[in-house]
């Protein structure tokens, strides 16, 4: 029952959030080790997704300002067009 007690501790506190609970490995090739070696799948797969995401967001950003700062650009060339 041990297992399964702090399996199920890191699962409420992954539900709060903490994602970086200490991955244990699975100690015996059963029912538990394999619940065990899912949790630890599911965590990392957690973590890259996060990461993933997080690197997406900070290039849309990054395009956006480019786009932001092109279309700057853009309106000063046509405003000294203009005035010139």
């Amino acid at each position: 029952m041990k297992p399964l007690v702090q399996l199920a501790g890191k699962a409420k506190e992954v539900g709060r959030g903490n994602l970086d609970v200490d991955l244990e490995e699975p100690r015996y090739e059963d029912e538990v080790g394999t619940v065990t070696r899912a949790f630890n799948q599911m965590i990392v797969s957690i973590k890259e997704y996060i990461e993933q995401t997080r690197k997406s967001m900070e290039l849309e950003i990054r395009m956006k300002e480019q786009e932001l700062e092109t279309e700057n650009l853009l309106k000063d060339a046509q405003l000294k067009y203009y005035q010139a």
